[in-house]
């Protein structure tokens, strides 16, 4: 859906509201949205490798499950 489409949506569906809380809470959302940074922005450049790293990991199965990290973790710890 275009931009253009997606405006045309909204601007529908507020035309179409008599109900205030509902006008109040869309623009209060927009509000937030429109403040809020972008979490990915704020990373440093190593965190966003690590997280597209680990990324990767996963979507190649390379993932290990909690079980078999708390086996190895009692395994180190009893020796």
């Amino acid at each position: 859906m275009s931009v253009a489409e997606l405006k045309n949506d909204l601007i529908q569906l507020a035309i179409e509201t008599d109900n205030p809380t509902v006008l109040e809470k869309v623009i209060g959302y927009f509000h937030t949205l429109q403040d809020e940074e972008d979490w990915w922005d704020a990373l440093s450049p190593d965190e966003r490798a690590f997280i597209e790293n680990s990324s990767l990991q996963i979507n190649e199965g390379e993932i290990v499950g909690s079980a078999d990290v708390r086996k190895e973790a009692r395994q180190i710890l009893n020796n």
